[in-house]
């Protein structure tokens, strides 16, 4: 049976998702040229016309996570003018990459040995993954505190990482529990928390005059 012919930007994207995939169900230890191959349909000498090495197809895989979340952003954005409509939203889309094994990649991809453990330029590219990420929801809820909508005592980027710590305790419960928790309800009951913890109209938090 003839293999599909595909442009070679689609191609990089189906083995970039196949990494994040094996890494997420198998860990480090699965990840092989063949194991990429299988998922993707070719034959693992097919791989090295896309990719010279697997180091090359670990990097695309971490661009493609990075690419899915800002592209989440941007689409939120565009759908509300509201700063926790928005975030909601971003949620619910964040979910569907834990339930789709995406985001349980990242740690395993980070605190493996194997992987990027043992080189601190890999780990550090990927901490300023998650800090543009971070820098992005602050500038959402800052935009939400000047509209309103956010209590003038929250932080912004102290409730970002809060917002974020939602879905990465949602996936390592997930990964944990070989996708048997019910992430989904557990998100929508934290985002309930958060939402009352920073609305306008119903936090709890105080300015202090004296913080800075």
């Amino acid at each position: 049976m003839a293999v599909e012919k595909l442009s070679t930007g689609v191609r990089q994207e189906q083995i970039a998702q196949a990494v994040l995939g094996l890494i997420a169900t198998r860990g480090a230890k699965g990840l092989s040229v063949a194991a990429v191959a299988r998922r993707v349909g070719l034959a693992p000498s097919a791989l090295y016309r896309h990719f010279e090495n697997k180091d090359q197809m670990l990097n695309a895989a971490i661009d493609l996570f990075q690419a899915q979340v800002l592209t989440h952003l941007e689409e939120v954005e565009g759908e509300s003018p509201h700063c926790l409509e928005r975030l909601h939203r971003l949620l619910v889309r964040q979910v569907r990459m834990i339930r789709e094994n995406q985001v349980v990649a990242m740690p395993r991809i980070v605190f493996s040995d194997n992987l990027y453990g043992r080189n601190p330029q890999k780990r550090f590219q990927v901490y300023k993954i998650l800090e543009s990420f971070i820098e992005k929801l602050s500038d959402m809820i800052l935009e939400g505190k000047k509209r309103g909508e956010i209590h003038a005592g929250i932080e912004p980027t102290s409730a970002a990482r809060v917002f974020l710590a939602i879905f990465q305790s949602s996936g390592i419960f997930w990964f944990l529990s070989d996708g048997e928790f019910d992430v989904t309800r557990y998100a929508e009951k934290a985002w309930r928390i958060f939402k009352r913890s920073v609305e306008a109209s119903s936090s709890p938090w105080k300015v202090n005059r004296y913080s800075h």
